[in-house]
């Protein structure tokens, strides 16, 4: 299970979490604030799902590059892997430095961080209490 969460800018304000099934490689389902579609391509995808399956049975995390279009959808570009900071098993951190170089790289751009992405090893496909909780970096 992958667990997608994708924002429009403002923190706590229009998340959405999306479950990804990596065995069929397709969307399970979306937790939205106010609609609208995420559209990721099957390659990055493809991505997302191949640094699960590498992480396991750890959680990989990372970054998703891309835009938000005039109807509130949000097309995802890029997949970007991050390293695990985290501690226990069933958390995740991305690592800070590369959120950093890449927002600056985006800077001025039509393309920014849009969201993140973790998974759930071993977990039920679903959104977990504490990814709900925070879904926008609030923990």
């Amino acid at each position: 299970l992958v667990v997608v969460h994708l924002y429009t800018g403002e923190p706590g304000r229009d998340e959405r979490l999306v479950v990804i099934d990596p065995d069929r490689g397709t969307l399970l389902g979306t937790v939205s604030v106010t609609g609208g579609q995420i559209l990721i391509d099957r390659a990055e995808l493809r991505r997302i799902v191949d640094a699960a399956e590498a992480a396991y049975p750890g959680e990989c995390c990372g970054l998703l590059v891309g835009v938000q279009r005039p109807n509130g959808d949000i097309e995802v570009r890029r997949a970007i892997a991050s390293r695990n900071l985290a501690k226990g098993p069933d958390r995740f951190e991305i690592d800070p430095q590369l959120w950093v170089d890449v927002t600056r790289a985006h800077r001025g751009g039509p393309q920014r961080v849009v969201g993140l992405y973790h998974s759930h090893p071993d977990r039920p496909a679903q959104p977990s209490a504490i990814d709900l909780e925070a879904a926008w970096g609030e923990s």
